[in-house]
């Protein structure tokens, strides 16, 4: 969701997987995460090439299931490291600077992340918002409400 807000999602279908391991050989294999996954992987996560065992990064924090261990239900948590890591995390950042260039504007943004208008007390905090720090973190703010966040 966030991928299509910042409209950094890339829709194509089919291909080979995106990688967000690195593969180093001492003689045995070792799946190492990669520092900084780039565009190349800003695909549904179906096309995400899974390593068992390996660190899932950011997905780990949202109960993203052991891929060497079938899951016909997913978990469901809300953690302060949840919280945490969409306040902090690099991908997030990135995302939000992407919507701020998309979006130019709070109400723009609005109709963007939460498919509707901005309210005039949201349009008057978020300019106030916008003007003392900057329209990216206002668009981080969005990416992290609980409207965005949370299905009714």
């Amino acid at each position: 969701s966030m991928l299509a807000a910042a409209g950094t999602l890339d829709l194509k279908m089919g291909g080979p997987s995106f990688r967000l391991h690195r593969m180093e050989s001492g003689g045995s294999y070792i799946f190492k995460a990669v520092a900084k996954p780039g565009p190349e992987t800003w695909r549904r996560s179906v096309y995400r090439f899974n390593v068992r065992g390996g660190d899932r990064l950011m997905l780990d924090n949202f109960d993203c299931p052991d891929p060497s261990v079938a899951t016909p239900q997913r978990s469901s948590s809300n953690t302060a490291l949840q919280a945490l890591t969409l306040l902090n995390d690099e991908f997030v950042w990135e995302q939000a600077q992407k919507l701020a260039a998309r979006a130019r504007s709070i109400d723009k943004a609005y109709q963007i992340v939460l498919g509707r208008p901005a309210t005039a007390k949201e349009l008057a905090l978020g300019n106030q918002y916008a003007a003392e720090y900057s329209f990216a973190l206002f668009c981080r703010v969005l990416l992290n409400t609980n409207e965005f966040l949370y299905i009714p």
